[in-house]
């Protein structure tokens, strides 16, 4: 004999039908610079880079859709095991392919406004025969924006760091826009990350510091290549 379903039931059905949010990603390798493969140490400062090739790998750690919005993301890690302090700001870091061709680092906000899942106006929603599963659609895309954003902010590297003597290890990501439709691999095994690092508590020999003023860019750390990424 069929058997009626209760109301709140058949909203609990349809719920898991549609799921909760699919944003799943696992964190970060936490891994110090200094023990990372390829890695460099200057003037205290270790530095290590691996560049997230593969779709499986990207998502992983990133989320659904990164190389199909057009990035390609690069695992930096710093450590500071000296006594100086670092300075290093997101725009400073380049990615220069062995063939000559240079990317700059992206704002997250960009890797975030093309990976959204797009959501139709909640008032446009109302007016559909089954209004029921498109405000959950729509609910459900809404989480998992909101969770995309904050994996981003979490896990992406700041406009600005400051690294001081005895401070934690720090590994992020940098996000770059691809310019090449399905471009190899290889393509990045003999990359380099080369950045610009700013140093207080010391100086270079020949440089003579204005008055007040212990920040130096130091030249040692020009063109540094952090890492050349393992195929």
């Amino acid at each position: 004999m069929p058997v009626k379903m209760p109301k709140t039931a058949r909203l609990l059905v349809l719920a898991a039908a549609f799921g909760c949010s699919a944003y799943r990603t696992s964190r970060l390798p936490d891994e110090p610079a200094h023990a990372m493969e390829n890695s460099q140490t200057r003037e205290g400062l270790a530095a290590a880079a691996q560049f997230l090739g593969t779709r499986e790998v990207a998502e992983r750690y990133v989320g659904r859709g990164l190389h199909a919005s057009g990035y390609f993301a690069v695992l930096v890690a710093l450590e500071n095991r000296g006594d100086n302090a670092f300075q290093i700001e997101r725009r400073n870091f380049t990615l220069v392919l062995e063939a000559g061709e240079r990317f700059k680092p992206v704002s997250p906000r960009d890797v975030l406004r093309d990976m959204e899942t797009p959501t139709a106006p909640l008032g446009a929603l109302l007016l559909a025969p089954l209004v029921f599963p498109p405000i959950l659609a729509h609910l459900h895309a809404q989480e998992y924006n909101f969770e995309l954003a904050q994996g981003l902010q979490k896990n992406s590297f700041p406009r600005f760091l400051r690294l001081e003597a005895g401070d934690p290890p720090f590994n992020r990501l940098l996000f770059f826009r691809e310019t090449k439709d399905r471009r190899p691999p290889a393509e990045f095994e003999s990359a380099v990350l080369e950045f610009v690092a700013e140093v207080e508590g010391s100086a270079p020999a020949d440089a003579a510091p204005a008055a007040g003023d212990r920040r130096r860019r130091f030249p040692a750390l020009r063109r540094w290549c952090a890492s050349c990424f393992p195929p």
